[in-house]
């Protein structure tokens, strides 16, 4: 399972490439790329390694204090996500929660109604609760929405 690695040298941590990228993505810390060894990189002092790991743990990232002997791993690991740009819908940085943008189409039939189809910034706002709803759920399950029982019929979201 592939985990941010954070290297302890004297007061300053130190992490490379996709590593310092998802550190970068989660914090204020800003990556730099060393011409020298042709790596990206991005170090904090030692002193801001709670909050680093505070929000590695919040987006559930696993990570690994090197020289420490500590790794924390998650099930639901989001390292490759937040490396591919697959960001989950909700995110934080800094402990305050970001929404992705999201996109694609679904369509639903409310139960006893006609199916409808929704595109999602055409038709209907992405915060909208049954958008909520969509993304947490797989195709043919019934949700409960506002106390309407609602078929997923279809789901393409990005």
């Amino acid at each position: 399972m592939r985990r941010v690695k954070l290297k302890h040298l004297g007061s300053w941590f130190k992490t490379y490439d996709d590593d310092a990228r998802i550190v970068s993505l989660v914090t204020d810390f800003k990556v730099y790329y060393d011409f020298h060894t042709t790596r990206y990189v991005l170090t904090f002092p030692d002193i801001s390694i709670e909050k680093v790991i505070y929000n590695l743990e919040l987006n559930h990232i696993s990570y690994e204090l090197i020289n420490e002997n500590v790794i924390k791993e998650f099930e639901s690991n989001n390292y490759d996500n937040f490396v591919n740009g697959n960001l989950p819908s909700v995110y934080y940085v800094l402990g305050k929660a970001y929404n992705r943008k999201i996109k694609g189409s679904f369509k639903v039939q409310y139960i006893g109604e006609d199916a409808v189809e929704y595109v999602i910034g055409n038709n209907i706002d992405q915060n909208a609760l049954l958008v909520k709803k969509v993304i947490s759920h797989n195709v043919n399950d019934i949700m409960d929405v506002n106390g309407y029982k609602v078929l997923l019929i279809e789901k393409n979201i990005e």
